[in-house]
């Protein structure tokens, strides 16, 4: 038995962090993980890959997809990474030649078509829904943002087979965050350097493999919206070297820890 993991950054893996949530889950079920997840990717990077192993699936296997945003494209086999113009805003423009910057600008502004996005989102999830009857096999899905776990809720109804969440990662994740902490810590860990394996601290990352397990085992609802610790990253936890290495995976970059990370809010 195998477990696929496809999506963005909720679903990358993370070496030499063995407590990652797929880790986890593929230790619980004693299963192969195959992980496709890939940072700042869209999901036309996930039906480029599940395509591509879609023949290699069994009976049984077992498969979560992180659904990211609908408006993330893929452009660029070499730069996945590099979805829409907003992007560019968070330090990826000089990943780009001029012409590639202009060409992805005059998309968003003249080619861009959310109905587009849904409708093919719809079809993919047809298309796994028929998986699930053909193979036997369990997918989870998981929306990495509001509206996307909108977007879902709306439209479960229409697929028997699928595993369906409430609430988003993205949620989870922001929820970690104690309203003490000032609004330039929070965009450093989302936009600078993200400190956290998956956008999460360790103790939520066996919160949610637990959840994802008992979905599979016991039929269970994956609830993103209770049972995750809350406010957990506070002013204290960030000075304290012990805690920070217990609940992060990138411990190279603490040596480098800004020092505006231990500056209440003013």
């Amino acid at each position: 038995m195998t477990l696929y993991v496809f999506g963005d950054s909720y679903a990358k893996y993370c070496a030499n962090t063995s407590w990652a949530w797929y880790n986890l889950l593929s230790q619980s079920l004693d299963t192969l993980l195959v992980n496709f997840g890939f940072s700042g990717s869209g999901l036309e990077f996930t039906y480029h890959y599940f395509e591509k192993v879609r023949s290699q699936i069994k009976d049984n296997d077992k498969i979560v997809i992180c659904i990211t945003a609908l408006q993330r494209r893929y452009f660029w086999q070499s730069k996945p990474h590099i979805t829409n113009s907003a992007q560019l805003n968070h330090g990826k423009r000089k990943q780009l030649s001029q012409e590639e910057e202009t060409a992805l600008k005059m998309y968003n502004i003249y080619l861009e078509n959310e109905d587009n996005y849904c409708n093919n989102l719809i079809n993919f999830l047809y298309n796994l829904d028929h998986l699930c009857l053909d193979k036997s096999v369990q997918i989870q899905l998981l929306a990495c943002f509001d509206h996307e776990a909108d977007f879902l809720t709306t439209n479960a109804s229409r697929f028997g087979k699928l595993k369906f969440s409430l609430g988003s990662l993205t949620t989870c994740s922001a929820s970690e965050f104690n309203p003490e902490l000032s609004r330039a810590v929070r965009l450093h860990f989302f936009g600078v350097t993200e400190y956290r394996a998956n956008h999460l601290c360790k103790p939520n990352h066996i919160i949610l493999a637990d959840k994802i397990f008992r979905s599979f085992m016991n039929d269970e609802y994956v609830d993103l919206t209770y049972g995750f610790h809350r406010d957990i990253i506070t002013t204290e936890n960030l000075q304290n070297d012990t805690w920070r290495s217990n609940m992060f995976a990138r411990l190279k970059d603490i040596e480098d820890w800004p020092d505006f990370m231990c500056i209440n809010k003013q």
